[in-house]
């Protein structure tokens, strides 16, 4: 009599244990392997990020008894083979802080700015001390900068006539976290580094107030100086 089982074969699409074993080991040789790869590239960029580019220029500012170096890409600078000046003038995109001296960089405002140690004080400055002494007079000019009072924190002073609108000019002015003034009118003006005064864009002209506008700046000096370390 016949039987009625069916006698199963083996399931062929079963790995032994021992091939199992040496894909997971593959799997696994590949896997540290990435690793060991991402690092390595990881290194060798920052090795890349700490050698001195030939695009990029040591200028020193020198304010009082302190130097201060400067590392700029050459983009910042009109003429970067010009002898060097008492003050620098480097052309920064906001909000990227990519050089813009001689490429527009797209989305971005190409911004003007000042490095002058040799100013003696800053427009902030001149406008405050200039009201402290003349407040009371009773014949100041049409052009002098009063104190009309506080706007969102800042001190508001009005004075000049704009050529280009025919309104009154306004300078908003606070005092940074180190107590300097900071004006902020057509273009603003505060001190940075070991209080150089510097000369950039008005916050309005580019969309912000001037606090952020400060912040930018001190980021942006910090970025220069720090780049490159010898």
């Amino acid at each position: 009599m016949w039987s009625d089982d069916v006698v199963t074969p083996n399931d062929e699409s079963s790995e032994p244990p021992n091939r199992r074993s040496l894909a997971m080991a593959w799997i696994a040789f590949a896997v540290i392997l990435t690793i060991m790869l991402c690092f390595a590239g990881f290194i060798a960029y920052q090795h890349y990020l700490r050698e001195p580019s030939r695009n990029v220029i040591k200028v020193n500012v020198d304010h009082g008894q302190t130097r201060h170096v400067l590392y700029l890409d050459r983009g910042y600078l009109k003429d970067p083979d010009a002898p060097p000046e008492d003050y620098v003038v480097l052309y920064a995109a906001y909000p990227s802080m990519l050089p813009c001296a001689r490429n527009n960089v797209p989305g971005n405002h190409c911004m003007h700015i000042l490095i002058a140690p040799e100013h003696r004080g800053t427009h902030g400055e001149f406008i405050v001390e200039r009201w402290r002494i003349n407040k009371d007079r009773s014949d100041l000019g049409p052009g002098f900068d009063r104190y009309v009072g506080e706007e969102d924190g800042y001190q508001i002073y009005e004075g000049l006539l704009s050529q280009k609108t025919g309104t009154t000019i306004r300078t908003r002015i606070f005092n940074d976290e180190n107590g300097n003034l900071v004006a902020d009118s057509y273009y603003a003006e505060a001190r940075f580094l070991s209080g150089i005064p510097v000369r950039y864009g008005s916050a309005e002209g580019y969309g912000t107030t001037p606090r952020e506008m400060h912040i930018w700046i001190k980021n942006l000096l910090k970025k220069l100086t720090n780049e490159i370390k010898q």
